[in-house]
C-alpha cells in the first residue's frame, strides 16, 4: 500500500492554508460523506476534517435539507472555495445552490482520479487529519476487485469507500482541472511561438525579394516585417511574460 501512517496522517493545525474547498459524496442509502480540504502554503492538501452519515448504519435516512444543514455547520467559519458534489446528487446540488453555495459538479473519471490522488499520496502531498477516523478506516482496506483483475479490468471494490470517492472528487476535479488549464495554456504559447517563427520566415523571404526590386518596394516590406516582430513580441511580453529563443 502507497498509504503510510507516519508519512500521511498529521495534524490539521500545524499547516498554513491559502484556500478551502469542501468535497461531498452523497448517499441515499450508502453514506454521506463531506471532507474539508485545505490547500496549504506550500502546496501540500490536507483532509482537515470529515462528515460521515450512513442512513442505513443509523436506521434513519437523511433529507437534502437536513444534510445541506449538517453541510452548513460543518463549514462554520471556513472561507470555502467551492463545493465540489457527487454529479449523481442533482437535488442535493439544486439545495446547495438555492442556498446560495458555489457548487461544482464533480469529474467521475474513476481510474483516472484514483491514479492522480495516488500521484500526489507517492510524493506526500496528501495528508489526512489524526481526527479523520472513517476516512483512515477506508484508506487502509481499499483495494481492487480480484474478479475484474482476472477479466483484464481495472476496478476498485465498491464497498466502504464513500470517503474516498469524496477524496477522488477533489484532487480529479480541483486540483487535476487546475493542470489541464496550465497545459492549455503552455499549449497556446508553443503555438503563438511557431506562429512568430513562421511569420518570421515568411517577412525574411519578402525582404529578399525585395532586394532584386525598387527601393520603395523594399522599404514597405522592411517596414512591414518590423511591425509584424514587435506586434508579436508584445502579445508574447504582455499575455505570456516568456523569454522567446530565436
Amino acid at each position: 500500500s502507497m498509504f503510510d501512517k507516519e508519512k500521511h496522517v498529521c495534524d490539521a493545525t500545524e499547516f498554513s492554508y491559502k484556500e478551502y474547498y469542501i468535497s461531498c459524496d452523497y448517499g441515499t442509502q450508502n453514506a454521506t460523506v463531506f471532507g474539508l480540504w485545505g490547500k496549504t502554503t506550500d502546496g501540500k492538501h490536507v483532509l482537515i476534517k470529515e462528515y460521515y452519515y450512513s442512513g442505513r448504519d443509523k436506521g434513519i435516512q437523511k433529507t437534502d435539507t437536513q444534510y445541506a444543514d449538517d453541510l452548513e455547520k460543518f463549514i462554520g467559519d471556513y472561507k470555502v472555495k467551492r463545493i465540489i458534489v457527487d454529479p449523481s446528487a442533482a437535488s442535493f446540488i439544486a439545495e446547495l445552490r438555492k442556498r446560495g453555495y458555489r457548487v461544482q459538479k464533480a469529474k467521475n473519471d474513476v481510474l483516472d482520479g484514483i491514479r492522480l490522488t495516488a500521484s500526489f499520496m507517492v510524493q506526500d502531498k496528501l495528508l489526512i487529519d489524526e481526527d479523520c477516523v472513517e476516512t483512515l478506516k477506508e484508506i487502509a482496506s481499499y483495494s481492487w476487485d480480484s474478479d475484474s483483475s482476472k477479466a483484464g479490468e481495472d476496478k476498485p471494490v465498491k464497498e466502504y469507500d464513500h470517503s474516498m470517492d469524496q477524496m477522488r472528487y477533489y484532487f480529479f476535479t480541483v486540483v487535476g482541472n487546475r493542470k489541464v488549464r496550465i497545459n492549455k495554456k503552455e499549449c497556446i504559447r508553443r503555438k503563438l511561438i511557431r506562429m512568430h517563427s513562421f511569420l518570421k520566415k515568411l517577412f525574411l523571404i519578402n525582404t529578399v525579394c525585395s532586394l532584386m526590386l525598387h527601393q520603395p518596394a523594399k522599404t514597405f516590406f522592411v517596414a512591414a516585417d518590423a511591425a509584424v516582430d514587435l506586434v508579436c513580441m508584445t502579445i508574447f511580453q504582455l499575455v505570456y511574460p516568456v523569454r522567446i529563443s530565436q
